[in-house]
């Protein structure tokens, strides 16, 4: 099942991936924005790179709890009932699509 990030990633923007030579720094991510730690700089600096998104890609179960951000899986799911289609349904985010077939 793909993530948001996964998702983006595969459709060519893959600004929330680590790039060659970058350590993804987990401890570091938020609910919109991944950290990636760089080489230093020529005077010794630490440098990071930012990659973010305009909405949520990741969640965490309990807000205040201190745990890690989890990726919001947005795989469709057949839905059961009488009328047949499609749903994602996870952390709060939903979306339904009712195919014309």
């Amino acid at each position: 099942m793909a993530s948001l990030i996964d998702r983006s990633a595969a459709s060519g923007c893959a600004i929330m991936l680590p790039r060659d030579g970058e350590l993804e720094q987990l401890d570091m991510h938020t609910r919109a924005f991944s950290v990636f730690r760089l080489p230093d700089g020529p005077d010794g600096r630490r440098c990071f790179r930012i990659g973010g998104s305009v909405g949520p890609t990741r969640y965490r179960t309990d807000p205040y709890r201190d745990e890690r951000w989890k990726p919001i899986d947005m795989a469709l799911q057949q839905t059961a009932g009488d009328t047949p289609g499609l749903a994602c349904d996870t952390c709060r985010y939903q979306s339904r699509v009712y195919p014309t077939w």
